[in-house]
C-alpha cells in the first residue's frame, strides 16, 4: 500500500471505533474532526432549564476515515470490522484511489492527529431577556412583531404579541429575536 493515504467509507456512527480497530490490525488511520464546545443536556419533556457545556469531537466527514499501512495490504483494511470499502480508482477498481498529498497533509490536521478544528468554536451563550423588555422579531413565522418579554426557558422566550386583534403569547427562539430600538 505505500504511505499514501487511503480514504475509506465505514459504518454510520463507527469512525472512531473503526480507527481504533485498523490501529490494532497495524493500520496508521485517523478520522478528521472537529473538536468543540456545545451545549447539551435540557431535552424539551426532562431535565428542562439544565444543559451544560461539554466538549465533543465529531467527524468533518461522517462515515469516512483516513487510513494508511507500509507493510500491510490495503485489501486487509477492508476485512476489519466496521469498514464497508476503500475508495477506488475510476476505472480500475483493483487499484485504491491514493489521498493526494496536500489534500492529506490539510485533513490530517496541524498537530497530525486528524482533529481540525480545537475548541475555535465558542459556545453559544444564552442571551437573557428582562421581564417586560420590549424586543423584536427578526425572522421565523412572527418576523417583524414587537412585543414585551413575558417569560424565558433556555433558549425559547416567550413574548406577547398583538396578532388579528388580540393578545397572544409565543415562543420564539432566542437567536431570532433583538432587542427593540
Amino acid at each position: 500500500m505505500g504511505e499514501s493515504w487511503l480514504v475509506a467509507w465505514v459504518r454510520p456512527s463507527a469512525e472512531f471505533e473503526t480507527v481504533d480497530r485498523l490501529k490494532r490490525e497495524g493500520f496508521d488511520a485517523l478520522c478528521p474532526a472537529h473538536r468543540e464546545k456545545k451545549i447539551v443536556g435540557g431535552s424539551r419533556r426532562h431535565w428542562r432549564g439544565r444543559e451544560r457545556v461539554e466538549t465533543v469531537t465529531t467527524p468533518a466527514f461522517p462515515r469516512y476515515i483516513l487510513l494508511r499501512s507500509a507493510e500491510r495490504p490495503w485489501q486487509a483494511a477492508e476485512r476489519v470490522d466496521g469498514v464497508t470499502s476503500i475508495l477506488r480508482q475510476i476505472g480500475s477498481p483493483e487499484l485504491a484511489a491514493a489521498l493526494p498529498d496536500i489534500i492529506a497533509q490539510m485533513l490530517t490536521g496541524p498537530k497530525g492527529d486528524g482533529i481540525l478544528s480545537d475548541l475555535d468554536s465558542t459556545v453559544e451563550h444564552i442571551r437573557e431577556f428582562a421581564i417586560g423588555s420590549q424586543v423584536r422579531i427578526s425572522s421565523g413565522p412572527f418576523g417583524g412583531h414587537v412585543g414585551p418579554v413575558v417569560g424565558q426557558e433556555g433558549r425559547r422566550v416567550r413574548v406577547l404579541l398583538s396578532i388579528l386583534g388580540a393578545q397572544r403569547r409565543a415562543w420564539v427562539r432566542v437567536h431570532e429575536i433583538e432587542g427593540a430600538a
